[in-house]
């Protein structure tokens, strides 16, 4: 893996606090900065492509603080779980031994996030409220690494538009990347207080599924309605012999005939007719699937997790057909965000749309 150094981490808070790196020298602890990539190198594991024991820090030659080499498939980029695990020990070294104290939890989740580019991944955190809480958890010692870790890891997809080595480490952050905005929110947020919610690892499957496992509260429950959608996607995806995907969701969300996902659609003037329509479009375009396929396609797991984001972000204790809907558009390229787009219900419309219903009721959570 490609570690950071010192003069990256001055790099990355010039970028994120938007000030030059002289100023945000002056400002930085070297100290700690020594001693939290040191803690990252020493917590960080590098998973052998064979199979070997894992090595830490010590046991590879050549290498600085906070640097472990662990290549993936083909050795273009860390392992998923390798490339999680340095990402989360770099950022709980970062909270542990602050570099720059006043801006302790903004610069640990950007460096975190840096790193994971610089290696090739991309973090796909969908709702940055929900990463927000991640890192406020783990900063109080409620969320350990590894749960950490194992949520980032389901939130990692490899990018290949990152040229990942050594030539592209002082390539920082952009202020219009997602990262700069992830890390953005994380300021804000702890400039305003804090609401905790779950975070997920698991989903409970069935045919009546009654929630997701988070690992820090245990069952959180899906409404009626987020039920009863959930079985008419499976029934819609089954009869089409398809794996569950972002489209049956929403087949199943129109499905339902109430709910707050469903009245927001109404206020759009989105007809369950007209989603069907521009649905069938779309599956007559797609490639047939061989028969076993999986019960869910990549997207579609992609959903399932920024739904339960969207709950986290809220601060909703439960899933409703809402959350179900704003999570279509965690990726504009998915067949559901499409077709709402195409009808005139895009991210923004949809969004304001709930607002205003949740308004309405002079309810602060859903039903």
């Amino acid at each position: 893996m490609i570690g950071l150094d010192v003069a990256d981490l001055v790099v990355i808070a010039s970028e994120v606090l938007g000030c030059d790196t002289g100023e945000a020298l002056a400002q930085a602890d070297i100290a700690a900065a020594d001693d939290a990539l040191a803690r990252a190198g020493l917590a960080g594991r590098a998973r052998s492509p064979a199979g070997a024991p894992a090595r830490t820090l010590g046991d590879v030659p050549g290498l600085g603080p906070g640097e472990v080499r662990g290549l993936g498939p083909g050795g273009a980029c860390p392992h998923r779980a390798d490339a999680s695990e340095a990402a989360v020990a770099l950022m709980d070294a970062l909270l542990r031994h602050p570099p720059f104290p006043a801006h302790r939890e903004l610069m640990a989740v950007a460096a975190g996030l840096q790193f994971l580019a610089v290696n090739g991944w991309q973090a796909n955190l969908d709702v940055p409220r929900a990463a927000v809480i991640v890192i406020e958890r783990l900063a109080s010692g409620q969320l350990t690494p590894a749960q950490a870790a194992s949520w980032l890891a389901a939130r990692l997809s490899p990018d290949s538009s990152l040229p990942a080595g050594p030539g592209y480490r002082r390539g920082m952050l952009r202020p219009t990347s997602p990262l700069a905005q992830i890390a953005r929110a994380v300021g804000r947020r702890h400039r305003r207080g804090t609401r905790p919610s779950p975070l997920i690892i698991h989903i409970g499957p069935g045919d009546t599924p009654g929630g997701v496992i988070t690992p820090v509260t245990g069952p959180v429950a899906f409404t009626g309605h987020a039920k009863k959608a959930l079985v008419l996607a499976r029934q819609e995806s089954s009869r089409e012999g398809r794996p569950r995907g972002p489209e049956h969701i929403l087949l199943g969300l129109v499905s339902v005939g109430d709910g707050l996902g469903v009245k927001a659609l109404e206020r759009l003037g989105v007809r369950p007719e007209a989603v069907r329509e521009q649905v069938g479009q779309v599956a007559v375009q797609e490639p047939d699937h061989p028969s076993g396929v999986p019960p869910e396609d990549p997207q579609s797991l992609r959903v399932w997790y920024a739904m339960v984001d969207e709950a986290v972000a809220h601060g909703d204790d439960y899933i409703g057909t809402e959350h179900f809907l704003l999570a279509l558009f965690c990726d504009d390229d998915n067949a559901a965000a499409r077709v709402l787009s195409t009808l005139g219900a895009g991210e923004r419309a949809v969004r304001a749309a709930v607002e205003e219903l949740l308004a309405e009721s002079g309810r602060e959570r859903s039903a």
